[in-house]
C-alpha cells in the first residue's frame, strides 16, 4: 500500500475510515475495483492495512491527511477518481466538507450515506450525485424481511458481490465498440445473452438519460449504454468477452 501517488488508472476513493468504510470497501473490491482510502488519522493505517487479505492489497492504496489538505490531494492525483465516497462522523461534516471540495475537485461524483433522510434534497442541492439514507434502506430490507423473506434474501444475495461461481449477482456492464449488443434492439440483446450466457437483463441506462427499468423490446442498445443484468458468478468471464470489458461504470470506462 503506497501512499506517495495514487497508481491506478481507474479507482474508487472513501473519505473517512470506519467498519461502515470497510465494509464498502470490500465490496467495491470484489467487484474488481481498485479502491483509495483516505483517513485523517495516521494511527488508523494500521487497522486499515489489516482489513485487506493479501491478494487485495495490490488494489489498495491509503493515504494520510485531512479533509482540507486539498494541495495534497492534487498532488496524490485525487482528481482521477471516478467517484469520491465520504463517511466522516456527522452529516453536517460531510456537507461541509463536500461545498468545500467541490471548489478544488468540481468534476468529482461525490456519494455519501446520510443518517438524517430530510437531508437528501439539502445534499443533492449541494452537488452530490448520490445521497442514500441508512434508515430508508435498512427500512425497505427488515419490512421485507417481515412480510416477503424469501424476496428479502433473494435482494440481499443479488446485491451482493459474488464471491464463488455459483452466487448470483445484479451487474451492469458498457456497450464497447466492440460489443455485438451495439445497434441491436434489446429484445435481440435479451435472447442473445439468454440462450448464450444464461444471464438475464432487466434494465438499460443511456449515458445521459435515466436508467430504464423495464426497457421495450424495440428499444435501440447503443454503443456506451449499460445494460443491467443478473447473472452467477461462473459466467462473468464470458459476458466480459461479450461486453469486452468488465463489470460497473469504473471498469467499463474507456474504448
Amino acid at each position: 500500500m503506497a501512499d506517495s501517488t495514487i497508481e491506478f488508472d481507474q479507482f474508487v476513493s472513501i473519505l473517512g475510515w470506519d467498519a461502515f468504510s470497510e465494509a464498502v470497501s470490500l465490496q467495491l473490491l470484489a467487484s474488481s475495483n481498485n479502491v483509495v482510502i483516505l483517513t485523517e488519522g495516521e494511527e488508523n493505517r494500521p487497522e486499515i492495512r489489516g482489513a485487506f487479505s493479501e491478494e487485495q492489497e495490490d488494489s489498495v492504496q491509503v493515504f494520510s491527511l485531512h479533509r482540507t489538505e486539498y494541495q495534497q490531494m492534487q498532488e496524490i492525483g485525487l482528481g482521477a477518481t471516478r467517484s469520491l465516497f465520504l463517511n466522516l462522523d456527522t452529516d453536517e461534516t460531510n456537507l461541509i466538507t463536500i461545498l468545500r471540495m467541490k471548489k478544488h475537485f468540481p468534476e468529482l461524483e461525490y456519494m455519501v450515506v446520510l443518517s438524517d433522510e430530510e437531508l437528501e434534497e439539502t445534499f443533492q442541492s449541494a452537488g452530490v450525485t448520490y445521497a442514500v439514507s441508512k434508515l430508508n434502506i435498512s427500512s425497505k430490507v427488515l419490512s421485507s424481511y417481515l412480510y416477503e423473506p424469501d424476496v428479502a434474501e433473494c435482494t440481499e444475495d443479488v446485491l451482493t458481490a459474488t464471491r464463488n461461481g455459483e452466487d448470483y449477482d445484479i451487474q451492469q456492464y458498457r456497450v464497447t465498440g466492440s460489443c455485438p449488443a451495439a445497434g441491436e434492439s434489446f429484445l435481440s440483446v435479451m435472447q442473445t445473452l439468454k440462450s448464450e450466457h444464461r444471464t438475464t437483463p432487466i434494465g438499460l441506462k443511456k449515458p445521459q438519460g435515466d436508467l430504464n427499468k423495464v426497457p421495450a423490446p424495440t428499444t435501440k442498445v447503443q454503443k456506451d449504454d449499460y445494460v443491467l443484468l443478473v447473472t452467477r458468478g461462473s459466467r462473468e468471464r464470458g459476458l466480459e468477452k461479450y461486453f469486452g470489458t468488465q463489470e460497473g461504470v469504473l471498469n467499463g470506462s474507456g474504448s
